[in-house]
């Protein structure tokens, strides 16, 4: 364990189990549950709703993550309570 990770854990941080690019391309409800049981209590998954019926695109796929509004670079660590969106592919709803 790095020095930060520890020091982070002591202010009530935990670790971001997985580095979130690795997460794009997989499920979202596997993402959902991985964040969940690493102790994350605000995990929110969100329809795209960009996808037609015949898009070569899979359903519930994730296409990025936000934590606390970055997409770009994460932290190691976080707050249990931090705001992470999960973006995936759904189906477009009829109007």
């Amino acid at each position: 364990m790095l020095l930060s990770q520890f020091v982070d854990k002591a202010r009530g941080r935990i670790d971001i189990p997985s580095s979130l690019e690795d997460y794009v391309g997989e499920y979202y409800h596997t993402v959902e549950m991985e964040l969940k049981d690493s102790g994350f209590t605000n995990v929110i998954p969100k329809q795209l709703e960009n996808l037609e019926n015949n898009s070569e695109e899979q359903e519930g796929i994730v296409y990025k993550i936000m934590i606390d509004g970055k997409t770009d670079r994460f932290p190691i660590t976080a707050k249990p309570d931090v705001p992470i969106f999960i973006y995936y592919h759904s189906l477009e709803l009829p109007d």
